[in-house]
């Protein structure tokens, strides 16, 4: 009988051994904790003539992460703020996404499955040296548009991006890819040559009245909404008969188009209804411009994302 039990007794400490040396799957470490946080960015924009798009977009934008839900956003190192990232401003250099207001506060995971959420957006004016927040994003935060569009560099600073995600888990590289949407409207003048008008003629410069300039974004919502400060915009050219300019979202009573010709003079129209130009459309006025007067063609509005190929492959 003693010798049975301490066969037994032998077995089980050795079942119990190799119990030791092989970890359950729930005791391995996880291999994203603490890992440094990387991003892709893509623009929901197959290829646009004015503005971001796949093919050129932003090197920079706002972040907020949250992947501790029952906890605000932190500023304090000692936590890993919490793994609630407030106010982070990502620059693209060499090819990487880094924090540049990070103050040396590494963006970390807190596991592979956070569950975060996500908040986005690009701001031309925002301050990197202001360093992270501890606040929620701004629920009235401050939007504009440049009134001299008609350069690339003042036409992007017009164009806001925006994305916000939910439930956000990284991939097995520590990779999330965060795919902008246009945040604002665009508006496009095609002009149209008349008979009448002289072949030799060109349009020189293209502007818009009667658009408010100043926004209010809730960078919670994503929604947007016009203020004041009305001011004529200088257009984008983006070949001989064709204008862009980016606008607030707002419904303008009367909009004034003024179109400067090669010949010296200025053609004028003036819209008879009001215009509707609503959050991440690309709204389409075709005018046709003849010896002494313009006449409207048409006004359509479309989403502007990738989805729309019809508007945003440049097809007339």
């Amino acid at each position: 009988m003693n010798t049975k039990l301490l066969i037994l007794a032998g077995l089980a400490a050795s079942l119990a051994a190799c119990s030791n040396d092989e970890e359950s799957p729930s005791s391995r470490p996880d291999p994203l904790t603490d890992t440094p946080i990387a991003v892709t960015v893509a623009v929901d924009d197959l290829s646009s003539r004015a503005g971001y798009d796949n093919t050129n977009p932003p090197t920079g934008f706002v972040m907020y992460l949250k992947q501790n839900a029952g906890l605000g956003y932190s500023t304090d190192a000692s936590v890993n703020c919490n793994y609630n990232y407030g106010g982070v401003y990502m620059v693209k250099e060499n090819e990487t996404w880094t924090a540049k207001n990070s103050g040396g506060i590494p963006v970390l995971w807190k596991n592979s499955n956070p569950d975060a959420g996500l908040i986005a957006y690009t701001d031309a004016s925002f301050d990197s040296g202001l360093g992270f927040s501890n606040s929620e994003p701004d629920s009235r935060h401050e939007v504009k548009v440049m009134s001299d569009q008609s350069s690339n560099e003042n036409l992007l600073r017009s164009d806001w991006l925006y994305k916000s995600m939910e439930k956000v888990n990284p991939d097995a590289a520590g990779n999330v890819n965060i795919n902008f949407e246009h945040f604002l409207s665009k508006l496009k003048v095609v002009l149209k040559r008349g008979t009448e008008l002289d072949e030799t003629v060109t349009f020189s410069d293209v502007t818009v009245d009667g658009c408010v300039l100043n926004g209010e974004g809730n960078m919670v919502s994503g929604m947007v909404k016009a203020l004041s400060d009305v001011q004529s915009i200088s257009m984008f050219q983006t070949d001989s008969d064709n204008w862009e300019c980016i606008l607030i979202p707002q419904t303008v009573g009367s909009l004034t188009v003024r179109i400067n010709t090669s010949d010296g003079k200025v053609y004028e129209y003036v819209s008879a209804d009001e215009l509707v130009f609503n959050q991440k459309e690309l709204n389409t006025l075709t005018l046709t411009v003849g010896y002494d007067k313009v006449t409207v063609d048409g006004f359509t509005a479309q989403p502007w994302s990738a989805e729309n190929e019809a508007g945003d492959l440049e097809t007339e």
